[in-house]
């Protein structure tokens, strides 16, 4: 998203079966279409990056990126939080000097704070866990550097990262080797537990948590999607059905929107653009989530149009994705390709989800005629 700029109606871009016309083709007639947007902060961001960590605050409709590190392998050690409604960015005035520079770290929110686990620096994985404490400005190292598993997971980059009553979840990523295990952290009495499982983790996935569990998808052999229960612990393995994404997506972004999980960008080889794909995690079912350019800020020249009419939009990977409740628009910012300034990618679904809502409404009432 955003890779390509408006108004060259003379580019060409191979994407395996689908070149971009000289003259779009038109996109086709659907029951409902989410209206995609780029616009830039009005100051001055962060610099380009990816691997960064990102949380949202939507009560507060902000959210806080730190970390990373961009093309010129320039690792990061800053923190950053944008205002969504005033479009602004803000480096934050919290002493970072004793946090290492890192890329590959992954976080969660708990209230007004973040937890910050992993990340590669100097080759090194670490295996630290602090806390940015947002309100206060500070941060607070919860556990040293230890590779001794009883202590806590090792170090690691591409985890699963997720939180729901009081604990931390961390699965998989990767080491050096893929790693499998699956552990949890007890917010309220700083204690680790390495949670039995016999599924594969995976590195670099999409995962997000959805009504208390998190959900990993792609960097697979497979659609299955794994769904792990961080209050009860329990693992399990879905087939889902409809029009899944390709499982080998690595560096997708994944948010959580009400019932369904909305799956942006990721990265596959020589596909320039990709489709927009929503899971209903009640039904276990894929669907496409179509959009359009706002004929504004884009045009169709900004994405693609397949040969089913489908608009496809640039991709993007190892980047941020977040969700407005306030005005029920997704945004994706940052991430590769990297970009200088970097936008701010919109996806408005205010239609798609009362569409979805209606539908869903009407489906229950069939059922419960039928009984």
């Amino acid at each position: 998203m955003g890779g390509v700029q408006s108004g060259n109606p003379h580019s060409k871009y191979t994407n395996d079966q689908f070149v971009m016309p000289e003259q779009p083709k038109q996109i086709r007639s659907t029951a409902f279409i989410s209206k995609f947007s780029i616009s830039f902060p009005d100051s001055m961001p962060p610099k380009s990056r990816a691997h960064h960590f990102t949380v949202n605050f939507p009560n507060r409709d902000v959210a806080v990126i730190g970390y990373g590190s961009n093309d010129d392998s320039e690792f990061f050690n800053d923190i950053w939080m944008i205002d969504f409604a005033n479009k602004k960015w803000q480096k934050l005035p919290i002493d970072v000097s004793s946090v290492t520079p890192r890329s590959g770290a992954t976080a969660v929110a708990v209230d007004f704070k973040i937890f910050v686990f992993g990340g590669l620096s100097n080759s090194q994985y670490l295996s630290d866990l602090h806390m940015i404490d947002l309100q206060a400005q500070t941060i607070t190292h919860l556990n040293g550097q230890s590779n001794a598993t009883d202590h806590g997971p090792p170090g690691r980059i591409g985890h699963s990262m997720g939180y729901s009553s009081g604990k931390i979840a961390i699965w998989g990523g990767f080491n050096g080797n893929f790693l499998n295990d699956l552990w949890t952290y007890d917010t309220s009495n700083g204690t680790w537990t390495k949670v039995p499982c016999d599924a594969h983790g995976r590195a670099d996935a999409a995962f997000a948590t959805n009504d208390g569990n998190l959900y990993i998808i792609g960097s697979s052999k497979s659609d299955v999607i794994h769904r792990y229960n961080i209050a009860t612990n329990q693992v399990e393995l879905l087939n889902p059905v409809g029009n899944p994404p390709p499982y080998e997506l690595k560096g997708g972004m994944l948010v959580s929107v009400d019932r369904y999980l909305i799956l942006v960008g990721g990265k596959l080889e020589n596909k320039r653009y990709a489709m927009i794909r929503a899971y209903d995690t009640v039904r276990n079912w894929w669907f496409i989530l179509y959009v359009a350019p706002d004929g504004e800020t884009t045009t169709l020249y900004d994405g693609m149009i397949d040969s089913n009419g489908i608009f496809m939009v640039p991709r993007i990977y190892d980047g941020s994705i977040v969700y407005r409740n306030r005005t029920r628009e997704i945004v994706v910012m940052l991430g590769k390709p990297y970009m200088d300034p970097p936008s701010l990618n919109v996806i408005s679904i205010g239609d798609a989800l009362a569409f979805f809502h209606i539908q869903t409404d009407m489906r229950d009432m069939l059922e419960f005629v039928s009984l």
